[in-house]
């Protein structure tokens, strides 16, 4: 059989890592199928190489352009020919010559959240809600949905009434560079400093990742005295509207306690990790953040929002504080650098966590080809609710 893949959006973040780690095993297994890419034209999707698989080269941009641009992929469907699609950016294609399943990797389709709209300014609520509501129709297009947790096939089904019988789950796994078997020679993307204890945040700048609150938790640390802990953030100046403030804040607090280290490539991932003694995410929604995997792959412990979306991935292996609370990060961040026993059960548990997730890139990978039969067979999907992971999670006190 022949499959496509259309990814040309995810060129940055956790999209990307997501479509190199199924794209790459895709690649290198492809079952017997012909395989199609239709991807953005980096170099991490230039090195994929496979006797079956084939990928074409073009950007998109934002927007009506990108809109544009997936309003005309049925014309390079057809002349492939496939048996199913797979869209991995979070839209389906109107045009699709096939049956289609669509992987949700954007959280904004189903937040309802009042916290995290009114902390938006009125232009970036009006396009998340325009995006929105275009996602959630274009959901209704597609014959099968995909999401990467238990936690998001609930939301998708609650929000955008997918019956769950047309939902599957493919989940995220740990970045092939921050994997234990990547390299460590990398460049140091993150420079020495004088703090003991260093927290990273391994985020681009997006209203979500609620980055402004590490500015207040920096300066609570510094009125306590605790310039010994440091908190490092990887923020470029062009990733949007609020980047820039965000940068100019953190240098005006002069390295007292948060330091910002720019833009860091997939390959520095692990370096990252390696280079400091915790991970901090304050997010306040998200699909699934891969840094969780990365941050249990390379051994460091982990403080996060107390959020389903990240209970549902760390269980056990995370410090769970309120986002919203400089406080309660501060408090966190001072327990963690005070308490080698509390940073060692948070590791073990991390690696006990990934063991039973089992999370990797060919399981993943393997999921959505089997999906992908399925739609060009017209047999019906897995149940979602026998998933394990789905199980763990009604059994925990997720329902419907």
């Amino acid at each position: 059989m022949r499959f496509a893949f259309y990814c040309r959006s995810l060129r940055h973040s956790g999209g990307r890592a997501v479509a190199l780690g199924l794209l790459e095993q895709i690649a290198q297994h492809g079952r017997g199928h012909e395989w199609l890419a239709l991807v953005p034209d980096d170099a991490g999707y230039r090195a994929l190489q496979g006797s079956s698989f084939r990928a074409s080269y073009r950007n998109v941009g934002r927007g009506a352009l990108r809109a544009i641009a997936l309003g005309t992929l049925g014309r390079e469907l057809r002349a492939f020919g496939p048996d199913a699609l797979a869209n991995l950016g979070s839209l389906a294609c109107r045009t699709a010559p096939c049956p289609q399943a669509v992987l949700v990797q954007n959280a904004w389709m189903v937040t309802r959240d009042p916290v995290v709209w009114r902390m938006l300014a009125w232009r970036e609520r009006a396009y998340y809600a325009a995006r929105a509501v275009a996602q959630r129709r274009a959901l209704h297009r597609a014959d099968c949905v995909l999401v990467q947790t238990p936690a998001m096939a609930i939301q998708v089904h609650r929000v955008v009434g997918i019956p769950l019988e047309r939902i599957g789950i493919v989940p995220h796994a740990v970045n092939p560079d921050a994997d234990a078997g990547a390299r460590r020679d990398r460049a140091l993307p993150i420079p020495a400093s004088r703090h003991s204890f260093r927290a990273l945040c391994l985020a681009r700048y997006f209203p979500h990742k609620n980055l402004e609150v590490l500015l207040a938790a920096s300066d609570d640390l510094v009125r306590r005295g605790r310039t010994d802990i440091g908190i490092v953030t990887t923020v470029g100046e062009d990733q949007g509207a609020g980047a820039r403030p965000f940068v100019a804040g953190v240098a005006r607090r002069r390295g007292a306690v948060l330091v910002n280290a720019g833009p860091v490539p997939t390959e520095s991932v692990r370096a990252c990790h390696d280079s400091v003694d915790a991970m901090v995410l304050p997010s306040l929604i998200e699909s699934f953040s891969g840094a969780y995997p990365d941050a249990m792959a390379a051994g460091k412990p982990i403080i996060t929002s107390d959020r389903d979306f990240a209970r549902v991935v760390c269980a056990d292996a995370a410090l769970y504080v309120d986002p919203l609370s400089p406080r309660a990060i501060a408090d966190a961040l001072c327990a963690l650098a005070d308490d080698p026993a509390l940073r060692c059960r948070l590791v073990d548990e991390g690696a006990r966590r990934l063991r039973k997730l089992a999370l990797s890139w060919r399981d993943a990978s393997n999921a959505l080809v089997d999906t992908l039969e399925r739609l060009a067979t017209r047999r019906p999907l897995p149940d979602i609710r026998r998933h394990p992971w789905f199980e763990e999670y009604a059994g925990a006190g997720g329902s419907l």
